[in-house]
């Protein structure tokens, strides 16, 4: 899961968690610098996936 701003390395607060299939969450978190929105996909049964 991303921890800070892939563009200005601010911290990011999360906007919305939205449950997915097989364990999976999708968080949409928006930059406290620059506000930019940043979605990662987390997968419980294995390690973060960012995209």
């Amino acid at each position: 899961m991303l921890s800070n701003c892939p563009d200005c390395s601010a911290s990011l607060a999360v906007l919305r968690i939205i449950p997915g299939r097989a364990g999976v969450e999708y968080w949409t978190m928006r930059c406290t610098r620059c506000g930019g929105i940043h979605l990662d996909i987390v997968n419980h049964s294995t390690a973060p996936l960012t995209t």
